[in-house]
């Protein structure tokens, strides 16, 4: 591999998931300005092993499947829609197996862990406001507002904005007693 090569690479990387959100900012701006300077295309530099190979990813239950294959057509799919036939392991419903080139794999990994944090993290938040919203909880003193710390409040206060966007599911008590 060129030196060239390597670091727009490098760059590329850095700008996918870079420390800050500056440092991401200003490789995605290196990498473009180096891009246009050699004339070469982000598709041509991601491309150049156009050799494929059976790849496997590992999911847990039906919204991460749905997350991975999202991401998998995202990276593999081609200019007429088409995408990379895959197949799943026999009896194991938490690995698929994809057919990528290496620059594929390494898009489609970055991409799928990154989302996949930021996912489990709104599934969790998701469970919370659900819980809020159908006010599951018992009567215990919680801490007061003044105090949460602000990154406590900015949670509860997206709780809230999520809880308010459900339906209340309504109980009815048929016992008498």
């Amino acid at each position: 591999m060129t030196d060239l090569k390597t670091k727009l690479l490098n760059l590329y990387r850095l700008a996918q998931a870079g420390g800050t959100e500056g440092e991401a900012v200003n490789a995605e701006r290196v990498l473009n300005k180096l891009l246009a300077k050699h004339t070469i295309s982000l598709n041509s530099l991601m491309d150049t092993d156009t050799e494929t190979r059976m790849v496997e990813f590992l999911y847990k239950g039906e919204h991460e499947k749905a997350l991975l294959f999202a991401v998998i057509f995202k990276v593999a799919s081609d200019e007429k829609g088409s995408i990379w036939h895959g197949r799943a392991a026999k009896n194991v419903s938490i690995r698929h197996s994809f057919r990528l080139t290496r620059a594929q794999e390494a898009e489609a990994r970055l991409m799928y862990d990154l989302y996949l944090r930021a996912f489990r993290e709104e599934m969790r938040l998701l469970t919370r406001a659900f819980i809020h919203r159908n006010e599951i909880y018992g009567n215990g003193a919680g801490r007061k507002w003044e105090e949460l710390t602000p990154d406590e409040q900015a949670e509860y206060q997206r709780i809230w904005k999520m809880a308010n966007g459900m339906d209340r599911v309504e109980i009815y008590k048929q016992l008498e007693g």
